[in-house]
């Protein structure tokens, strides 16, 4: 550490530097460690079309019920302040920032950027296959 630094302003040059996020407004951050969960399924009693890549009748209200478990056991909600999300098998590499703000905090500008993004996402999602998709091709 540097003659006159302390700690805690270490810590947030740190952090400015490995996630890009400007630290001024000394907001404080949850760094959240991902666990990776191979193979979950939520559903995994509905019989599945791989040909089609969806499932081939609805939930039943026990197997929904169960879902619920499984995600109250092994996930958590994200839904306030700062977070940062790291890779578990990597712990220098970030997956996302991620910055929650309420609704009514939001300026007329950064709600017409939502709107405009949202809508373009949507949009485009006729476009875009999920990456575990069975219909995604490489190559030609």
């Amino acid at each position: 550490m540097l003659p006159g630094t302390d700690a805690a302003s270490v810590v947030r040059t740190d952090q400015e530097r490995v996630i890009g996020v400007d630290m001024s407004t000394l907001k404080s951050i949850r760094w959240q460690r991902l666990r990776y969960y191979p193979k979950t399924r939520l559903y995994p009693t509905v019989p599945f079309d791989k040909e089609k890549d969806k499932p081939l009748r609805h939930p039943t209200p026990d197997e929904v019920s169960k879902a619920c478990e499984l995600v109250d056991r092994k996930f958590f909600l994200m839904n306030f302040g700062r977070v940062v999300l790291v890779d578990p098998n990597d712990e220098d590499s970030v997956i996302a920032v991620m910055e929650f703000t309420p609704w009514d905090q939001l300026t007329e500008t950064d709600k017409e950027n939502l709107n405009f993004i949202s809508t373009f996402l949507h949009q485009s999602k006729e476009f875009v296959n999920p990456v575990g998709s069975s219909t995604r091709s490489w190559g030609v």
